[in-house]
């Protein structure tokens, strides 16, 4: 297999960045993980050279800072399952959000962008140009739909919470540092558009079996279609 991506320079320099983060908030961060914690499969296959288990293994290099951040889902929430005891009133602390894809600092329409949205079909996530970071820096950057959506949310909590918000832009949350430790981009551009092939015949098949949509399908076709 051909090598696109530095597995062991990712780990340094992704350890190393979130290291940063937490010093930016006095020792005290809450990170939130998007995506598969020890089986990315799909990183695997679209950064040929990243192992499924790289953010379990780098969280091992920051065993002596980390903490266990339990998410609730909303469901829950409106069945009123909020546990009482998770929470700390008065404790000062940061908060950013550690996501693999999309991959920031990558173009829009790069292959292994697209192969996150066909990812995600189900889901229908869009990859989007950051507007807050564009208007901010003057600089494009990479992010979705929803991230984009909630933020300005996001800084009215940190508004109300630290009396200011430290982002501003959802891009700024983000500690991801996979982008820089593409080696070969030729390589992972094809990975990525094997990747986008094996999503649609996989979402033709369920819509054969009577699982899927044919909303799912149509999406990832035009998918296909920007990754020729």
């Amino acid at each position: 297999m051909k090598i696109g991506f530095d597995n062991d320079k990712y780990l340094k320099m992704q350890s190393e960045h979130i290291r940063e983060r937490i010093n930016q908030f006095g020792n005290k961060l809450y990170l939130e993980f998007g995506g598969k914690l020890f089986d990315d499969y799909h990183a695997s296959r679209v950064l040929p050279g990243f192992e499924p288990d790289s953010k379990l293994r780098m969280l091992m290099q920051l065993s002596d800072q980390a903490e266990i951040v339990i998410v609730i889902s909303a469901a829950d929430i409106d069945k009123n399952k909020v546990r009482g005891d998770l929470y700390k009133r008065g404790v000062k602390a940061g908060y950013a959000k550690f996501e693999t894809f999309p991959i920031w600092n990558i173009p829009l329409k790069h292959p292994v962008n697209l192969a996150y949205e066909a990812a995600t079909a189900d889901l229908n996530d869009v990859n989007m140009i950051d507007p807050f970071h564009l208007e901010a820096y003057g600089e494009t950057t990479i992010n979705y739909n929803r991230d984009v959506e909630v933020f300005p949310v996001l800084q009215a909590m940190f508004e109300k919470i630290m009396g200011e918000c430290p982002y501003k832009s959802p891009t700024d949350m983000g500690v991801n540092m996979a982008g820089n430790c593409i080696v070969d981009d030729e390589v992972c551009k094809e990975a990525a558009r094997q990747e986008i092939i094996r999503r649609y015949y996989k979402s033709m098949e369920a819509l054969v079996r009577g699982t899927g949509r044919e909303e799912e399908v149509y999406k990832i076709e035009l998918l296909l279609k920007q990754a020729p």
